[in-house]
Order: C-alpha cells, then sequence, then structure tokens
C-alpha cells in the first residue's frame, strides 16, 4: 500500500506564524481538498483525527508557504 505524504502548514494567530500542523490529504469534493489533521500543537482547536475542508488554492498557497518559511 502506497503511504500517503503528509503536508505542514503554518498555523497562524493575529497574522503571526505561532506553530505547525500536520495534515494528510483524504480526497477531493469539487473545489476543495479534504484533509485529516496528524498532529497539532495542544493549545490550538486542530486535534488529532479532526477532518477539513478546505478551496485546494488556498492549501496550495499555504504548502508553499509553508516551504519558504520552513516549517
Amino acid at each position: 500500500m502506497k503511504k500517503r505524504k503528509v503536508y505542514t502548514l503554518p498555523l497562524y494567530h493575529g497574522g503571526f506564524v505561532v506553530g505547525k500542523i500536520k495534515v494528510r490529504k483524504l480526497g477531493r469534493e469539487k473545489d476543495r481538498v479534504v484533509l485529516k489533521v496528524i498532529s497539532a500543537p495542544r493549545s490550538s482547536w486542530f486535534k488529532k483525527g479532526l477532518e477539513l475542508r478546505m478551496r485546494a488554492s488556498l492549501f496550495k498557497d499555504l504548502v508553499k508557504k509553508a516551504r519558504r518559511l520552513k516549517l
């Protein structure tokens, strides 16, 4: 079975990067991407196992931003 890629996204609060969350892409729903949280800071409202839907273009931008920030 193919191992799914883990993406690291920046976690923002008040316009500042305060941490990072790790997600796996589960699939797509029209113009949205379905993500599942693998790890997140304890203080954030993102919890392990949470499924979220995000616009595909926004997800792409966040992945680029995370690479640039070296998260």
